[in-house]
């Protein structure tokens, strides 16, 4: 190596070790996390999940029928049972005051007839129960007042009042007061209707009486006129353990006819005995019904020394199934 080749050599690595001291020398950049700035009056949020498109974020139903149903209906104040209703489930299922589609899902249909469940021990009002769902839309504002409507209109069949009961040439002028659905074992899906004349056309005189109707060809497969003299006659609009019920009013005290389906028909257990008497075996008796089924309360005033000043007696009557009959129940 000549003297001239050493000394180019010499000038390039000095020029190297200079670059390389210089870039040791830099502060080595740090990595900072990326913002998306986000607008005025917006507040950063945590990624979601993507919505299918037609889909709508929806709480999860965590309540039960259980906790749902525990308000008292007034039974004739639409604007107190609205709220009560309402603030039930805002407290207990406040998913359901929002949800169009409670009808077509059987857990939610579910939640909503224990939410409505009161308005079973109401007394009977031809009218109210309709009367209540009409306003539900109006009163609440909500996605879900229309199905809640629907489902009590569906759950209080008793309210139709406008069918005539065609077979009754007798009878032109009498109205449907009460009917209710259920299953025979003889006759299939029928309903039992009571009929009267609504209003009456005088005070002491009111056509009314009970029926078995089909209903799918809306044949009459039994039909029992009662006492001229009767000015109230309704069904009961729930079955209790195979029971159908009708409350009846002669003029001056209520009655109870207990009916209950058989294969040769109906048995009424001597509760309907005209057309041998209007005060049949409930006469001056009132249902009550109870979680576990149902009594009858039964009143008898010994008129003594008159009527007006005599002592009465209750006594509860439950079903006894051993006997096939109804006995004064043990409760004190």
């Amino acid at each position: 190596m000549n003297w001239s080749t050493m000394l180019a050599w010499s000038a390039a690595l000095a020029v190297s070790l200079v670059g390389c001291s210089t870039r040791a020398s830099q502060p080595v950049p740090t990595m900072q996390p990326t913002t998306t700035p986000i607008a005025t009056g917006q507040t950063s949020q945590p990624p979601t999940t993507p919505i299918t498109t037609g889909q709508t974020s929806q709480p999860p139903t965590t309540a039960n029928a259980a906790s749902l149903g525990h308000w008292q209906s007034s039974c004739r104040d639409i604007q107190i049972d609205s709220a009560k209703l309402k603030d039930d489930l805002a407290q207990h299922s406040p998913q359901l005051l929002h949800d169009s589609n409670i009808r077509a899902n059987q857990a939610k249909r579910s939640l909503a007839l224990a939410a409505i469940a009161p308005l079973n021990l109401c007394p009977i009002d031809p009218t109210y129960a309709t009367e209540l769902a009409g306003s539900l839309p109006g009163l609440w504002q909500t996605a879900g007042a229309e199905g809640f409507a629907t489902i009590i209109d569906e759950s209080f069949p008793s309210q139709i009042t406008s069918t005539h009961p065609t077979d009754n040439s007798d009878c032109a002028s009498c109205n449907i007061t009460g009917t209710i659905e259920f299953e025979h074992p003889k006759w299939g899906r029928v309903r039992l209707e009571t009929y009267a004349e609504t209003p009456p056309p005088t005070q002491d005189l009111t056509k009314s009486g009970y029926r078995v109707v089909s209903t799918s060809d809306h044949s009459v497969l039994l039909n029992k006129r009662l006492d001229d003299s009767f000015f109230t006659l309704v069904v009961y609009p729930k079955e209790i353990n195979g029971f159908l019920f009708i409350e009846y009013n002669p003029g001056r005290y209520d009655g109870v006819i207990v009916l209950r389906p058989t294969t040769e028909g109906m048995e009424d257990f001597g509760t309907d005995s005209y057309p041998r008497s209007y005060s049949g075996r409930f006469y001056d008796a009132l249902l009550a019904p109870e979680p576990s089924g149902f009594k009858v309360v039964h009143r008898v005033n010994d008129c003594t020394p008159s009527c007006a000043q005599g002592t009465i007696t209750k006594t509860s009557y439950v079903f006894d199934s051993t006997v096939n009959d109804f006995i004064p129940s043990k409760e004190p």
